[in-house]
């Protein structure tokens, strides 16, 4: 059995190591660190527009071999992988719904902006709840879900 969300930063070494990696850099943002990270690993940036190291968060699609590749996983640091499930096929593992969408009005107001984003999308979290982060994009907002037990499986 393999864990999708199982050792995130060993598998970016390993690729950063063996090949697999590129470095995100460009002349927009020649002020910023040089990150690295592996194939089909999405970057996120900071509010300046800077690449976010992987350690901090990093997000990748679900597993094609389990025919997971609608499912989106974000990793932050030490608080673990969440997910959004459009089409609900991991709900096996808890019975917990992880494709809940909002209109981003009707959430914004009891949430704190991270300064993460990926493209158009802005990562916003509960302070009073780590059990989901929020993903804004204009005027809707999904619910990411944490995995709590490590147990979203790929057999």
């Amino acid at each position: 059995m393999r864990s999708i969300s199982a050792a995130p930063m060993l598998a970016l070494a390993l690729a950063a190591l063996f090949g697999g990696a590129c470095t995100v850099a460009d002349e927009s943002t020649a002020a910023c660190p040089e990150v690295v990270t592996a194939d089909g690993v999405d970057v996120w940036t900071d509010e300046r527009g800077c690449p976010v190291p992987p350690h901090e968060i990093f997000s990748r699609a679900g597993d094609s071999t389990c025919g997971w590749e609608l499912v989106d996983e974000i990793v932050i640091g030490d608080l673990g992988a969440y997910h959004w499930d459009p089409v609900n096929l991991l709900a096996y593992v808890d019975q917990q719904v992880r494709n809940r969408t909002f209109r981003t009005a009707d959430v914004i107001d009891d949430l704190t902006d991270s300064g993460w984003r990926r493209g158009d999308e802005v990562l916003w979290l509960d302070p009073t709840d780590e059990r989901h982060v929020y993903l804004v994009r204009g005027d809707q907002t999904d619910r990411y879900l944490l995995d709590t037990e490590d147990a979203i499986i790929c057999d």
